[in-house]
């Protein structure tokens, strides 16, 4: 193993040219292929965090991008032939192409495609919570204790 002082990377070296690099905890415990790699420091290191670092807090669809698909599927819909056209099929093919046009900008995991098809819960607690009208406790203790 060495390391390289000029990019700031560890480099470990692989003992049998065969096999890739492994761990075998890891390979029991999930029972699949693997190939793993040290990433330690260097410019890997800041890419894989970045990466890591955006996936974890990718924000939901944002409100310029919502409203640029809304008119872009209004701005579609503006020429019609009104003979052919009611305005029902119309009002329904507008809210087909807005649907459409935010669905399309919206970034869905496997796992959320899933859970919407198959109708689980998305929500789980092991409490149950009160609201609490904070505005009326408020006047509460300030009427009891002026």
């Amino acid at each position: 193993s060495v390391f390289d002082p000029e990019t700031g990377e560890f480099h470990l070296r692989c003992l049998d040219g065969l096999v890739n690099n492994f761990n075998s905890t890891m390979l029991q415990a999930i029972r699949c292929n693997m190939d793993i790699k040290f990433i330690g420091s260097g410019p890997a290191s800041k890419a894989i965090l970045y990466y890591l670092t955006d996936y974890i807090t990718k924000s939901q669809l944002q409100a310029h991008v919502a409203y640029a698909a809304l008119e872009m599927a209004v701005t579609k819909l503006g020429e019609y032939n009104p003979v052919e056209d009611y305005l029902e099929s119309r009002a329904c093919k507008l809210r087909q192409k807005c649907a459409h046009s935010l669905i399309s900008k919206q970034e869905l995991s496997a796992q959320q495609v899933v859970s919407y098809l198959m109708d689980f819960e998305d929500h789980f607690t092991s409490h149950k919570y009160v609201n609490l009208y904070w505005t009326s406790l408020e006047g509460f203790i300030n009427k009891e204790e002026p």
